[in-house]
């Protein structure tokens, strides 16, 4: 078992911070806590990038649009763009 720090784990993805915190809250990513920091396992990191879809896969498509706020008349715009 290997740990990385956040910024390893960003640089490693290839994603923000704000994404990484984002995939832990949801459950996606695991992460541990030593003290205050947050690390992420390599298997972990490994699991979460193995599970991601690939890009025209129709269950995608078919999340994001049971996500869409449909009493914002601005969201489906945003989408279209």
């Amino acid at each position: 078992m290997m740990l990385m720090t956040i910024a390893e784990f960003c640089s490693w993805a290839r994603c923000s911070r704000t994404t990484c915190y984002k995939e832990i809250k949801s459950g996606r990513l695991r992460a541990r806590k030593i003290g205050y920091a947050t690390r992420i396992d390599t298997d972990d990191a490994k699991l979460w990038r193995n599970r991601l879809p690939f890009l025209g896969d129709d269950t995608t498509s078919e999340q994001e649009r049971t996500k869409t706020d449909h009493s914002n008349p601005n969201a489906l715009e945003t989408i279209n763009e």
